[in-house]
């Protein structure tokens, strides 16, 4: 399978030669491809005008879900989202996520190895999740084997969770 967007340098599959990844100083998606008539060029702006400026995620693992996401004809989730409260409670931002649907308040969370290890970590995870709870956000969590190993139980599972909300 081809990527969506290229790689984070060092991390899983490289970008093919003659691409590079896009930077923070780099101009929109919309401002970039209008009108260049390239194959791919509307998705590719709807996933980068989606995510917040963060298109490939914070880590391989990420990206690699997204990438599965994006071929497995669900909708496309926002990334790296911090998610708020309703006005007028004293905590503002809830969590930052992986991954958002904004319309039926899904997160999926990727449990990679190196930052949900320890028990710190799980403790940080079960508090996040907990809050989000509160504020009624339907929370899954998928590992790094469930996205490396087992990809079709990713995309089933979150076709089910959405298909719940519509």
């Amino acid at each position: 399978m081809s990527p969506v967007a290229p790689r984070l340098p060092g991390h899983g599959p490289q970008p093919r030669r003659g691409h590079r990844q896009a930077g923070p100083n780099d101009a929109g998606a919309s401002t970039v491809f209008a009108g260049k008539g390239r194959p791919g060029t509307p998705a590719l702006v709807e996933l980068v005008d989606r995510t917040e400026g963060r298109p490939l995620g914070d880590s391989w693992l990420e990206q690699e879900a997204i990438h599965l996401v994006t071929h497995s004809g669900l909708p496309w989730p926002r990334v790296q989202v911090k998610l708020r409260k309703r006005a007028g409670s004293p905590r503002k931002v809830i969590a930052r996520v992986d991954l958002f649907w904004d319309d039926v308040r899904l997160v999926a969370e990727l449990a990679g190895h190196g930052t949900h290890a320890t028990r710190r970590d799980r403790q940080t995870d079960a508090e996040r999740a907990a809050r989000l709870g509160l504020e009624r956000w339907r929370l899954v969590e998928f590992t790094y084997e469930d996205v490396v190993e087992r990809p079709q139980y990713v995309v089933q599972t979150l076709r089910s969770y959405l298909a719940q909300a519509t």
